[in-house]
């Protein structure tokens, strides 16, 4: 798994309380499985308080960053976590980053 991957699994999961992958109801043994056969469930941030813009936006960071080809995946966790920042900085703390 990537650096990138666990990164944006653990944003989500501190963003929204969910995964992004349901790995807890589910053996070890079919994580990687249920990661490579499904896409991520980012329903998690409609119950976030932001504008729908904001909301559209961090799921196209999550999107990149859970993406199945490496090509079209986040190559590095700064790039991640720049738009990431980006995103959040312009809807959580304006000015900050």
């Amino acid at each position: 798994m990537s650096v990138v991957f666990t990164l944006a699994q653990c944003a989500y999961k501190l963003l929204t309380g969910k995964l992004a992958f349901d790995c807890e109801r589910i053996g070890s043994h079919n994580i990687a499985k249920n990661i490579k056969n499904n896409e991520p469930n980012l329903d998690g941030l409609n119950s976030l308080d932001l504008p729908a813009n904001a909301k559209s936006k961090l799921a196209s960071v999550f999107h990149k960053a859970f993406a199945k080809s490496q090509d079209e995946r986040y190559q590095s966790a700064s790039e991640f976590s720049k738009d990431l920042a980006a995103v959040m900085g312009s809807t959580f703390l304006p000015g900050v980053f």
